[in-house]
């Protein structure tokens, strides 16, 4: 997805509300950013940084998804675009999203070029889209 306001291409991510379990909100994001509804399949490893002097932690799910809904672009995301996993490190801006995006891909038995992970299966040798398995990136909304 891209996010204007960072003019960058990211995973989806954000805040709890007050009251909202992790997964809650990985949902909540996930359907608000994507307009996919989906399930949280295992949780993945967490990434940790600072900003400024204050910790952040951002914890990663691998989910399925359940529905996808159309996209409209708005203030905090005005683009997405389904892509194959030979994409990914291209596409995606910070190298943390690169290793979450691999990290999940690897579990399901698909290889990001350039990043650990299984060698079982390149998605470009499939004429199919595995389902919940590729991540959205594209062109802005004009």
């Amino acid at each position: 997805m891209h996010r204007p306001r960072h003019e960058d291409w990211s995973l989806p991510k954000g805040k709890l509300n007050r009251g909202e379990s992790w997964e809650e909100a990985a949902l909540r994001e996930v359907e608000e950013e994507s307009a996919v509804r989906a399930t949280i399949v295992e949780r993945l490893e967490p990434t940790c940084y600072w900003v400024g002097d204050n910790p952040k932690i951002v914890l990663w799910y691998r989910m399925s998804i359940e529905e996808r809904n159309p996209f409209a672009p708005n203030a905090e995301v005005d683009a997405i675009e389904w892509l194959w996993s030979d994409h990914i490190a291209d596409q995606l801006t910070l190298p943390a999203d690169v290793t979450v995006a691999a990290e999940a891909l690897a579990q399901v038995g698909i290889a990001v070029p350039g990043q650990p992970g299984p060698t079982l299966a390149s998605p470009t040798q499939f004429p199919w889209k595995p389902k919940g398995t590729l991540w959205g990136r594209g062109t802005r909304a004009t």
